[in-house]
């Protein structure tokens, strides 16, 4: 696994790893997958889950969906965190399982990597065997970063993510016309791009103005997801293939996007991780 850089000032908020698998639903006119068989089995597999996490120290426990609601297929259902600590955190519901982290606590992949390979293993043995799982139809690794006004050096998040990282979008000079001042445009961009060399793999992207959690201010929020929508099979080797696969890609397009020395000064390098 090659090392990575890591910095004292990360724009990182939120890292999510995801597999997810099929479940019985019946799909509403809204849209929602409903689940509509809360069997013995999802009951048996939570509470061999809860009793293992809480050995590896997630000793408290939140139910995310009301106990009167029918849950909503591939949505976490319950969320285990660590006493008095945000990240890393555990969810699990009806055909997903996510391991999320974020600062304080997070210093790297390779930091984190054995505490989502222990906590993958803990959701397959404890996995009854009338649950039949025995490939995830998804695997995915979430970025999601918050460059704010102590990173743009005064830029408006449209010039900054523009000129810095390099996400341009041609406005028709019609539209252009009509705007007081083009630096101040609010940007929403998004894109899925299929992944070269691979079938089933894709990157979602996303550049946007916008708040993270109580921040008064605006900041330029990055949003990458590396996604494997082919069979993987259920095995933890299999699975962090994937993720290690996943993070090469995204580390690399994030250090490139980066590469303005400006921007790389204020994120502060520290070191390479071992």
């Amino acid at each position: 696994m090659e090392k990575t850089i890591t910095f004292e000032n990360a724009p990182l908020v939120e890292l999510v790893v995801e597999v997810r698998w099929p479940v019985k639903s019946v799909k509403l006119p809204n849209g929602m997958n409903i689940i509509t068989d809360t069997s013995a089995i999802f009951d048996q597999w939570y509470k061999g889950l809860l009793e293992e996490l809480q050995k590896a120290g997630y000793s408290s426990m939140e139910r995310i969906v009301p106990q009167e609601m029918l849950p909503i297929a591939q949505q976490p259902v319950f969320r285990f965190t660590k006493a008095g600590e945000k990240f890393p955190l555990v969810q699990f519901g009806y055909g997903v399982f996510t391991v999320n982290a974020g600062p304080p606590s997070y210093v790297s992949w390779e930091n984190l990597r054995p505490e989502v390979e222990r906590n993958i293993g803990l959701l397959l043995s404890m996995m009854p065997k009338e649950a039949g799982v025995e490939s995830f139809e998804h695997v995915s690794l979430r970025y999601i970063d918050s460059f704010e006004e102590k990173h743009r050096d005064g830029q408006s998040n449209y010039a900054f993510i523009r000129d810095i990282l390099g996400v341009k979008v041609n406005l028709p000079q019609g539209l252009v016309d009509y705007a007081d001042d083009i630096d101040n445009v609010t940007p929403t961009i998004a894109m899925r791009l299929p992944v070269k060399g691979t079938t089933g793999s894709t990157i979602m992207f996303q550049a946007a103005a916008g708040r993270i959690g109580q921040q008064p201010d605006l900041s330029s929020i990055i949003d990458m997801t590396f996604a494997v929508a082919n069979k993987t099979q259920a095995k933890v080797h299999e699975v962090l293939s994937v993720l290690d696969n996943a993070h090469t890609v995204l580390h690399d397009w994030f250090m490139k996007i980066t590469k303005d020395e400006r921007l790389t000064a204020s994120m502060a390098p520290l070191k390479q991780a071992k």
